[in-house]
């Protein structure tokens, strides 16, 4: 696969100092999915995961939100869901995919959300899929998915990129990166980094974008812009180790 083929955006949740029982947190987070779908054609047609907790049986499954349907009761009603078993579907419940899929049978969205205490940092990852979504993600669209989760979980960090631009490319192997765009839960002043694209206040941060589009890890220039910013953010002491916050979660 093209490294340029997905976007991933991730943000890192603080952390719940308690959590509601099982089935009340993930009705919660069905609304939250059930609210995605008003902002964006991209999440249009989201479905709900299947849970395990939800046994006995797929046909009896219920939907916490009903306008979210549950993979369960897509399977139930005989939709080909290409590339998943059964098994596979009640295999984890912190999975949400979206329809249509491309030519090629693969998911154009799929949102991935783990939380709870068996993991380090709650966090929540967006991947997109850009040949097949019209129109392509941009820095508003990126905004307003951060306002979004954030009247949800509270944010401690977000990142947009592709797989290049968050591992290979970035310019400090035990830090963080800017990627294409990234929150900071801090103010920044824009005299720190002159060589960004965007530096905005926000949500209480600061919204910070290395190109005006998602970054291309086949354009020098873009990789240069992306690089440079790094290290203007690391200069003014923003950059984090990846001990805490990881870059996807």
């Amino acid at each position: 696969m093209d490294e340029r083929d997905t976007l991933h955006i991730a943000f890192t949740l603080t952390k719940a100092d308690e959590y509601p029982e099982p089935i009340a947190y993930r009705a919660s987070y069905y609304a939250f999915l059930a609210d995605l779908k008003k902002i964006s054609a991209h999440f249009e047609a989201l479905i709900a995961p299947f849970s395990r907790d939800d046994e006995p049986g797929f046909v009896d499954t219920p939907i916490l939100d009903p306008n979210l349907p549950s993979l369960a009761n897509e399977f139930a009603r005989g939709t080909d869901l290409e590339g998943l078993s059964r098994g596979e579907v009640g295999h984890t419940d912190v999975i949400s995919r979206a329809q249509p899929r491309s030519a090629t049978g693969r998911d154009i969205t799929v949102i991935a959300h783990s939380w709870g205490s068996s993991v380090r940092h709650d966090g929540l990852k967006v991947s997109l899929r850009l040949p097949f979504l019209n129109p392509a993600p941009d820095l508003p669209f990126l905004q307003t998915l951060l306002t979004r989760i954030h009247d949800w979980r509270p944010v401690q960090h977000m990142v947009a990129g592709g797989r290049s631009a968050l591992f290979s490319s970035r310019v400090f192997e035990d830090k963080q990166t800017v990627g294409w765009a990234s929150w900071w839960p801090r103010p920044i002043p824009p005299e720190a980094l002159r060589r960004a694209h965007l530096v905005t206040p926000m949500l209480g941060g600061t919204f910070v974008a290395s190109t005006p589009e998602p970054f291309d890890y086949t354009q020098e220039p873009q990789v240069r812009a992306m690089q440079d910013l790094d290290v203007d953010l690391n200069e003014a002491g923003v950059l984090r180790p990846l001990t805490e916050i990881p870059l996807i979660p």
